[in-house]
């Protein structure tokens, strides 16, 4: 046999050449026969050791020529060829819709043609999602053998720096949040013991102390106003609007007459505040600084009054004679800047007023605020551990995940990762196995001479009754019993290959088309079900009903692919390697095996030599 005749081709013909006997299929002969087997094994090999301890064994070296071949899984069942004038189908689900039905009785079928249809119901959608699962099992699957890049590894070192970054910042931020609540719980303390004492407090004689200054502060303030309002109006300063009092208000001399009045009011409540507070000091009495400073609001407000007054009067002026448009837009600019801080002046000042009021009642809301303080010192700590704890988390998740990715890939990840890979595809393969079924097709060429249903029927399981029946007397098959520990394994339409002994062992090949649902048990209490193999093509033969065959029905195969034995691939720094016959050793890719051939993907040509 020559190097490139596949392992398949040779398991074929030794099992033409050795038949196992019937005896040997009897299940308690086989157990008495391993039983032997075992116990002769230990005395050989008992022997051997006694008598052999001080040899040393040496086991040859073996070289491998990579070539093309087919490897497949395969289980086996004998059976014999009955010849049939047609075929009976069936649908192997109950309780679908008849979706169409493409024949009528009398029609002529050519092989493959479609028979009848059944409703899938959902399972064209979940093979969808069947689909999606495979794909990102088999992406994860890549990606775990093929090991992390180098922008991964980067990514994971990104994150372990990250996250040191963000533990150093926490640690900052923690520090920096528990020294602001320790000083806000000291000021709020202090503030605690300043409201000590009501009245005489320290903090209320300072709140009046405030409210004196700010008096003071104002009645300049108001002074200042009250002459620049006058170098416009030219009250008591007459000549200070010589040069445009002629115009002033052209369009609306009203105007002027309300700046005048109002001027004028506010001239006399200035003067009575400025009275009074002359008169006091920081060691007044608290109720004549109060009574001052009400006056000092109400010339306040009454110079704002002016202000607006003023404002209207230049809004009716006109840019005429000594009179330029810029001199008269710098008067309304300053005009209208003054009216707003003197509405500052109204807010600010009611407010130093009213601290006052906070002050005589500070007491019970500092001591709030002391505890509030406490408090929140006490959160400050638990938040900063809390923050400190989780960043410390996140930094050994990093490590831990640029550790685990920088690792080579375990057994117990790999066999996960193909686990998880194998039960994708056998979620696919089951649903488009049954979404296959639900279309019946026929077999062969014939004749259709029975049907039984049509388009709207619920399937409905009948053992003696077949949906359709199709007649073709050159139709061979090929009827075997398999066991029920086997029975799962062979499913419709799958392939097989079958050797026929009396035909020089002459290998054909077959399609599953019929597996009974209804089980017989023989005499030794072994249970089978009747599997029939209907032959592709018998024309090149003299093939006879009742001759003796070997079914080997393919569990999987790949074809026409590049092979070595699996003992040459061996795992060098977590990748498949092989050592080729002058000592290199060479990374590979590796695909299917039957456990005794692999296939090899990429990495070795046809011809090469592998040792092992």
């Amino acid at each position: 046999m020559s190097e490139q005749e596949s392992l398949i081709a040779q398991s074929k013909k030794f099992r033409r050449g050795f038949k196992i006997p019937k005896l040997f299929k009897n299940k308690k002969v086989l157990i008495i026969l391993v039983v032997l087997v075992v116990v002769l094994s230990g005395w050989y090999f008992t022997y051997a050791k006694f008598n052999d301890g001080n040899k040393n064994t040496v086991v040859a070296e073996k070289i491998a020529t990579v070539k093309k071949g087919d490897i497949s899984i395969t289980t086996n069942s004998d059976g014999s060829i009955v010849a049939k004038d047609g075929v009976s189908l069936s649908f192997s689900s109950t309780g679908l819709k008849i979706n169409n039905v493409y024949v009528k009785e009398g029609d002529t079928v050519k092989k493959g043609d479609k028979i009848a249809t059944a409703d899938t119901g959902t399972q064209s959608i979940d093979l969808r999602s069947a689909y999606a699962s495979y794909n990102s099992a088999k992406a994860s699957y890549d990606e775990k053998i093929a090991g992390p890049t180098e922008n991964d590894l980067a990514s994971y070192k990104n994150s372990v720096e990250s996250a040191q970054a963000s533990l150093d910042k926490t640690l900052v931020q923690n520090e920096y949040s528990i020294k602001s609540a320790e000083n806000a719980v000291v000021t709020a303390k202090e503030n605690l013991k300043l409201s000590e004492g009501g009245e005489n407090s320290q903090i209320v004689q300072d709140s009046y102390n405030d409210l004196y200054l700010d008096s003071l502060s104002v009645v300049t303030s108001l002074n200042a106003a009250l002459v620049s309002s006058d170098n416009i109006l030219g009250i008591d300063n007459q000549f200070a609007n010589d040069s445009f009092e002629n115009v002033l208000s052209a369009l609306d001399s009203s105007n002027l007459n309300n700046a005048k009045n109002s001027y004028s009011t506010a001239k006399e409540k200035l003067k009575k505040a400025e009275n009074n507070i002359i008169l006091l000091s920081k060691d007044s009495a608290h109720e004549d600084i109060v009574f001052g400073s009400n006056l000092i609001l109400e010339a306040i407000k009454a110079m704002y009054q002016n202000y607006y007054d003023l404002q209207e009067v230049l809004i009716s002026t006109l840019p005429i004679g000594d009179l330029t448009q810029s001199s008269l837009d710098s008067m309304r600019s300053s005009v209208n800047s003054k009216k707003s801080s003197l509405i500052s002046s109204v807010s600010s000042f009611e407010s130093s007023i009213q601290n006052v009021d906070n002050a005589k009642s500070s007491y019970d809301s500092y001591k709030r605020a002391y505890d509030n303080a406490v408090q929140a010192l006490e959160k400050a700590h638990s938040d900063a551990n809390a923050s400190e704890i989780s960043a410390r988390l996140t930094l050994k998740n990093a490590e831990q995940q640029l550790k685990d990715a920088s690792a080579p890939l375990t057994s117990y990840e790999l066999n996960s990762a193909k686990s998880s890979l194998a039960n994708a595809s056998a979620s696919v393969q089951k649903l488009q196995y049954q979404i296959d079924q639900s279309t019946l097709k026929s077999p062969i060429d014939g004749e259709v001479v029975l049907l039984n249903g049509k388009t709207g029927d619920i399937i409905v399981e009948s053992k003696n009754s077949p949906f359709v029946t199709i007649l073709n007397k050159g139709t061979f098959f090929v009827e075997t019993n398999i066991e029920e520990s086997e029975i799962s394994k062979i499913q419709i339409n799958q392939k097989a290959h079958i050797t026929i002994d009396s035909l020089d062992g002459a290998v054909l090949d077959g399609t599953v088309n019929f597996v009974s649902l209804t089980s017989e048990t023989g005499n030794g209490g072994v249970v089978t079900y009747l599997v029939r193999v209907l032959l592709d093509d018998t024309s090149s033969i003299d093939i006879r009903e009742g001759m003796s065959s070997s079914v080997d029905f393919v569990i999987a195969e790949s074809q026409d692919v590049l092979e070595i034995p699996v003992q040459a691939v061996q795992n060098i720094d977590g990748k498949p390697s092989v050592h080729m016959e002058n000592g290199d050793v060479r990374q590979v890719v590796t695909g299917f095996t039957d456990g005794q051939m692999v296939e090899i993907i990429s990495g070795l040509e046809v011809g090469e030599k592998v040792k092992y």
